[in-house]
C-alpha cells in the first residue's frame, strides 16, 4: 500500500514537470514582447525662431521693464541660501558670478543650466523669471540683455558681428536668428560685452569659388633720375608759405657737392617754444608736404615732390628755442624719384593732418586690391580725439558709416565700389580703401625690375 502511494506521487511530479512548460511559456513570451516593444522617446528639438525676425537678425521673444538687479548683498544672499551655489559669491572677482552679475550681457545657448544664468544674473529677483526665460526654448542661442534693448544687427564682417543695443529698462531675451559670427560684441556709444559664439552655432561660410586666374602684365615703370636743380635766388621757400604769425630773416645759399640749398631763420611772434613745432608741422602738412625722417641733431625731415626742407626746433645744445633754422634743397641726382603713390580715393583728410613718408598708399590683399595709409594730426592727438575728428570729416564728405566701434570704424562710398576701414590709436591713423576701384589702380613694377641708377654728372 505504501509503494502504490509513492508510485503515485511519483507518477503527478513526472506529469506535472513535463507540463511546465506549455503552462508557463506564454506568460514569459509576453513579457518579454512586452519588454522589446517599449522605446524610450526621443526628446523635441527645440523650435527655431527663424523667419519670425522680420530681416533684423533677431527676435524679442520675452522681457520684464520692471525688473531691477538686486543689490550685491542681496545676490550673496540668495546665493548662500541655495546649496548649490553656497560658495560662489557676486562681489569676488574670482567666482563665475562676477562677470554674470555686473555684463550687460550674457550668453545662454542650452549648454549650462538656466537656473544658474537666472541665479548669478540676479534675475531671481523676478518671480516669474524660470517662466519667462522658458518661454523662450530656442535651437538658436540667446542673448539675455540686462538694462539694455536691442536696436539693429550686423553680420558683414567675416569673424565679427555686432548687436547695436541702448539702455532699457529691465530685461530682455533675445534669440539670435542671423547670421552667427565667431565674436558677437554688444555695443551702445560703448562696448557693452564681447560674446564667444558656440561653435555648433556658427553660420557655415560658404567657400567662394576659385577666380579664374588673371595675367596683367603692369606698365614698365622707368624711374626718372634728374640732377638736382640750382635753388633759385628767392627770398622765402620754395612750394611753402610760412604761418602768418612767422617771419623769416633774410636767406642764406650754400654749395653742396651734389646740389645747393637755401635757409633761412624763422622766428614767430606770440607764440610759445611749445607750440612752435605744432604750427610748422600743420602748416606744411596743409601745404601737402609729408614728414619724412627725424635726422640727427633734432632735425625734422618733409618732402614734397623733388623738394626737401629740413627743420630744426631746437638750438645747438639740443634745448627748445623760440626760433626756427629751415633749409630746403632739391633732392639730388642719383636717386631715382619714386613712382607716384596712389592718393586716397574720394577722401581729403581733416584739415592740418599728413601722411607719414613710411606710410603712403601700400598696396596689400591677396590680389592687391586693398591700399592702406598712415596719418598724424598735429599737435599729438590720442585715439578718442583722432576719432572725433576724422568721424565729422569723413561723413561730410558723403561716406556711409556701417560700423563704428571704439577706435574702429569702417564706411562704404555712397555710388563706387569702395570701402573705407579706419583704426585710431594714441598719435595716428592708420586707414585704407579696397575694391574694385582699388584694384583698378594702375601699378608700378618692383624695385627689383628697375634698371641701375646711373652715377652722379661729375661737375
Amino acid at each position: 500500500m505504501r509503494d502504490l502511494a509513492a508510485a503515485t506521487v511519483l507518477v503527478i511530479v513526472i506529469a506535472v514537470g513535463a507540463l511546465a512548460p506549455a503552462l508557463w511559456q506564454p506568460r514569459f513570451e509576453g513579457q518579454a514582447l512586452a519588454s522589446t516593444a517599449v522605446s524610450p522617446t526621443a526628446s523635441p528639438m527645440p523650435p527655431s525662431w527663424k523667419g519670425k525676425d522680420r530681416g533684423s537678425g533677431f527676435v524679442v521673444c520675452a522681457k520684464n521693464d520692471s525688473w531691477s538687479r538686486p543689490t550685491v548683498a542681496e545676490e550673496n544672499a540668495h546665493l548662500a541660501a541655495d546649496p548649490r551655489y553656497a560658495n560662489v559669491r557676486a562681489d569676488d572677482s574670482y567666482s563665475p558670478a562676477w562677470s554674470p552679475f555686473r555684463m550687460g550681457a550674457t550668453l545662454y545657448d542650452g549648454s549650462t543650466s538656466r537656473d544658474e544664468v537666472i541665479a548669478f544674473t540676479g534675475l531671481w529677483s523676478d518671480p516669474r523669471a524660470g517662466a519667462t526665460t522658458s518661454a523662450c526654448v530656442s535651437s538658436e542661442p540667446q542673448v539675455w540683455l540686462l538694462g539694455y534693448a536691442p536696436v539693429t544687427y550686423w553680420a558683414e564682417d567675416r569673424l565679427i558681428s555686432e548687436l547695436r543695443v541702448v539702455p532699457a529698462p529691465g530685461y530682455q531675451i533675445v534669440v539670435m536668428t542671423g547670421t552667427i559670427r565667431r565674436r558677437l560684441v554688444v555695443a551702445d556709444n560703448m562696448k557693452v560685452a564681447v560674446i564667444q559664439m558656440p561653435a555648433t552655432a556658427l553660420t557655415p561660410t560658404p567657400t567662394p569659388p576659385p577666380k579664374p586666374p588673371v595675367i596683367q602684365t603692369p606698365p614698365p615703370y622707368v624711374p626718372h633720375y634728374t640732377p638736382a636743380p640750382a635753388m633759385p635766388e628767392t627770398t622765402k621757400p620754395v612750394g611753402f608759405e610760412l604761418p602768418q604769425e612767422c617771419l623769416a630773416s633774410a636767406p642764406t645759399h650754400s654749395e653742396g657737392t651734389l646740389s645747393n640749398s637755401t635757409s633761412w631763420v624763422v622766428s614767430c611772434l606770440d607764440v610759445s617754444t611749445a607750440q612752435l613745432a605744432t604750427l610748422m608741422k600743420r602748416a606744411l602738412f596743409t601745404q601737402g608736404w609729408i614728414e619724412g625722417q627725424q635726422l640727427s641733431g633734432g632735425v625734422h625731415e618733409f618732402l614734397k615732390g623733388d623738394l626737401e626742407v629740413d627743420v630744426r626746433f631746437q638750438d645747438g645744445a639740443g634745448f627748445p628755442t623760440d626760433r626756427m633754422f629751415l633749409a630746403e634743397h632739391y633732392i639730388c641726382c642719383g636717386v631715382a624719384t619714386p613712382p607716384p603713390s596712389p592718393a586716397p580715393v574720394d577722401l581729403m583728410l581733416p584739415r592740418g593732418c599728413g601722411i607719414y613718408e613710411n606710410g603712403i598708399g601700400i598696396r596689400t590683399g591677396q590680389d592687391g586690391q586693398v591700399i592702406h595709409w598712415i596719418a598724424n594730426c598735429p599737435p599729438m592727438m590720442n585715439a578718442d580725439e583722432l576719432a572725433t575728428a576724422f568721424e565729422a570729416n569723413v561723413e561730410a564728405q558723403g561716406w556711409v558709416r556701417t560700423t563704428w566701434m571704439p577706435r574702429r570704424a569702417t564706411y562704404r562710398h555712397p555710388t563706387r565700389d569702395l570701402e573705407l576701414v579706419l583704426e585710431f590709436v594714441d598719435g595716428h591713423v592708420w586707414f585704407a580703401e579696397a575694391g574694385s576701384v582699388i584694384a583698378a589702380l594702375p601699378r608700378s613694377a618692383p624695385a627689383s625690375a628697375a634698371p641701375a641708377a646711373p652715377a652722379p654728372p661729375s661737375r
